[in-house]
């Protein structure tokens, strides 16, 4: 397999958390943020990572790309249990994908690309109360429905770690406010699939 991704981009760190875990050898290339990677152009209508390219299929969301590797290299143990867990794991992901980003990426827009003296600080504020909004819903609907594990890392793992991860470089970091999410999330921080995908760019402008 081939991987076209930005260390950064939540939807590719998602994919790569399954590919650590599931030993799944592959070829990286990493494009940079604002990059028109020729591959990329060529292979994906939007322009945008991750591409996953295997044996002559190309791939272009990540939640196909995850089902492929559910399917060809996991053996199932990334989307597990029955037909209704399965469900739940992807209505997770779906939501994440859809909705519960959108506020740290409004965060995002304006911490990494500016100085803090260009912030916009309401639209800060704005991203940072939509945020715990969200983890509100979150939280709840995770711990109603046992979704969260701590050991063989599954769709939910994969993709709210990077979520979260983000969240704590962009200063709205998961606390004691949500308790479950907050020991979950810490455990996984120590784990080897978490410290080698992880990413080694700073992400925020300082001056």
């Amino acid at each position: 397999m081939k991987l076209y991704y930005r260390a950064d981009c939540p939807f590719c760190w998602k994919v790569r958390l399954a590919l650590h875990y599931f030993e799944v050898a592959y070829e990286s290339v990493e494009v940079q943020l604002g990059e028109k990677h020729p591959d990329v152009t060529r292979l994906s209508l939007t322009g945008t990572v991750p591409i996953a390219v295997d044996n002559g299929l190309v791939m272009t969301d990540s939640a196909v790309i995850m089902e492929y590797i559910n399917d060809a290299f996991a053996g199932g143990e990334l989307i597990p249990g029955g037909a209704q867990q399965r469900a739940r794991l992807r209505e997770i992901q779906s939501y994440s994908d859809k909705l519960f980003g959108k506020p740290l990426f409004v965060i995002a827009q304006q911490k990494r690309a500016k100085p803090p003296a260009d912030w916009d600080q309401q639209a800060i504020r704005e991203g940072t109360s939509n945020w715990y909004r969200n983890l509100d819903y979150l939280a709840k609907r995770v711990r109603d429905e046992s979704l969260l594990a701590t050991k063989i890392p599954s769709l939910v793992e994969c993709t709210l770690l990077p979520r979260f991860a983000l969240a704590e470089l962009y200063g709205v970091p998961v606390d004691a406010r949500h308790p479950d999410l907050f020991i979950w999330f810490e455990s996984w921080k120590e784990q080897e699939i978490f410290l080698q995908t992880r990413p080694k760019l700073k992400l925020i402008r300082t001056i």
